[in-house]
């Protein structure tokens, strides 16, 4: 048994090395466990909703306090891939020491909404929202706000502006050519096949 567990750990540690190293695999999965708290807090709420019903001998909750206990669950799970494109996109931001990470987290939300959403009557529909889509954009929306603080397409504004007033007049050509290629994608998909 020994023998097999080493041929074993010899096979599959290199493709664990290489996995774990990947800053794309890296970059997911920290901004998927910084959900955990979330989850655990709707798993929560919706174990105390479900718990008269999986034990009879409980009082049974009235419709008004079930319903109450389920709006956090569904809250937090409706806004999950609202949340995934911010927390993957904040850590994969940190692979480059030249982005800004929190600038980074919020463009790729407005990227996904943008991409995500279907807009009708001045509404906005998420029934597209998901959480692999999300995952993409936060990728791809670093990647590219990434090349173009590297190509220098932004403005630099002189050392004696503040930092912060600095950061945001530099995200605004990375920010404007995101929007467009998100956005303009979308309106394509949606006049070639009709949904988002």
């Amino acid at each position: 048994m020994n023998n097999f567990l080493d041929k074993l750990d010899h096979v599959l540690s290199p493709v664990a090395d290489v996995l774990s190293n990947n800053k794309f695999l890296r970059s997911i999965a920290n901004g998927l466990i910084a959900l955990m708290p979330l989850t655990m807090v709707a798993a929560i709420f919706s174990i105390l909703e479900a718990l008269p019903k999986v034990a009879s001998f409980l009082p049974q909750w009235s419709e008004a306090v079930d319903a109450a206990l389920l709006v956090p669950y569904n809250v937090i799970f409706g806004l999950m891939a609202l949340i995934v494109s911010f927390t993957v996109a904040y850590q994969h931001s940190k692979n480059y020491e030249d982005s800004d990470s929190m600038m980074n987290g919020l463009l790729s939300l407005l990227c996904f909404v943008l991409m995500a959403s279907t807009y009708e009557n001045m509404t906005f529909s998420a029934q597209y929202f998901g959480i692999f889509a999300a995952v993409l954009t936060a990728l791809v929306s670093v990647e590219l706000y990434h090349f173009l603080v590297k190509h220098n397409l932004r403005i630099k504004m002189p050392d004696s502006v503040p930092p912060l007033v600095s950061k945001s007049f530099e995200a605004l050509i990375p920010l404007l050519i995101l929007v467009t290629v998100f956005y303009g994608g979308n309106c394509l998909v949606v006049s070639l096949t009709g949904n988002s």
